[in-house]
């Protein structure tokens, strides 16, 4: 087999070039670049690609993994890499599909050099599509739910409005909320909970800016 083509993903340009540029530095062809699942597809349609790089968060519309399972429907053996600053892709959105069997994640925080991104390509081009694969990325143990109501504190919002979106009580959010402070081994003596919660799920998407 000669050197795979690759079909990359990515919304923002400055990554998509970035990776593009490795990959390419790798000795790998580039099949296409897409920003959104709709270009990703018509490039598939058109040029075809061995292996699909694929961010997890595409903005609006249709995940990483979402567009995954369409490439496959399409062609059963390429291969998947899902790219994703997210610890765990529940914190994203807690109904996403699983990655399809044989993919394989990346993060991004830990894409160090063009070896990196050249041994995960290598273990998928290894790694039949029939080969099960773990479904989650996780450095937790939170439930769904969890991972719902710590996106709903990360977002400045008050325990009446967690519960309104997600359909529980004011005291379930509150009773929740502790449990995931346990879980993070975080406690209000040390400060301001939400304010940690906060901090925590930035660092766990990739996005640790840090809060007074």
């Amino acid at each position: 087999m000669g050197s795979p083509r690759l079909l990359v993903v990515e919304d923002d340009p400055f990554t998509l070039t970035t990776l593009s540029s490795a990959i390419e530095a790798g000795g790998m062809e580039i099949a296409g670049l897409a920003r959104n699942a709709a270009q990703a597809l018509a490039i598939f349609d058109s040029l075809g690609a061995d292996i699909a790089v694929l961010d997890l968060d595409l903005g609006s519309g249709p995940t990483g993994l979402d567009l995954a399972h369409a490439l496959r429907g399409r062609d059963p053996k390429i291969g998947i890499i899902i790219l994703t600053s997210y610890d765990d892709p529940r914190l994203l959105r807690p109904d996403l599909p699983s990655i399809p069997n044989g993919g394989a994640y990346l993060r991004k925080q830990s894409v160090i050099n063009i070896r990196t991104i050249v041994d995960v390509i290598d273990s998928v081009l290894r790694s039949p599509a029939t080969r099960g694969q773990p479904d989650e990325v996780r450095s937790h143990e939170l439930t769904n739910s969890q991972c719902e109501v710590l996106r709903g504190v990360a977002r400045g919002l008050s325990n009446s409005q967690i519960a309104s979106e997600l359909g529980v009580t004011d005291s379930a959010v509150e009773k929740s909320i502790g449990r995931i402070a346990k879980q993070l081994s975080l406690y209000a003596t040390d400060g301001n909970l939400r304010v940690q919660l906060t901090q925590s799920y930035l660092r766990m998407v990739g996005k640790d800016i840090g809060l007074e």
